[in-house]
C-alpha cells in the first residue's frame, strides 16, 4: 500500500472565502459551456448568485408574492 504524505497548509479566512467563490465561478462556467450554448452574463449572475446564496432568491420569491 502507497504511504500518503498527507501535508496542511493554513491561510487567512477570507483568502479561503475567496478561492471557494472563484472555484464555483469556474465550475458554473466549465457546466454551461459544457453543454454548447451560449451563457450570458445575466445568466451566469443568477446561476452564482443561486450557488453562492440561494437564501436570497427564496426572500425575493416571498416577497413578490405579496
Amino acid at each position: 500500500m502507497e504511504d500518503l504524505n498527507v501535508q496542511t497548509i493554513a491561510i487567512p479566512v477570507e483568502e479561503y472565502k475567496e478561492l471557494l467563490q472563484k472555484q464555483a465561478e469556474l465550475s458554473l462556467i466549465y457546466h454551461k459551456g459544457a453543454r454548447g450554448s451560449v451563457y450570458d452574463i445575466g445568466n451566469f449572475v443568477l446561476d452564482l448568485m443561486l450557488a453562492v446564496h440561494p437564501e436570497l432568491i427564496t426572500k425575493q420569491e416571498d416577497t413578490d408574492a405579496e
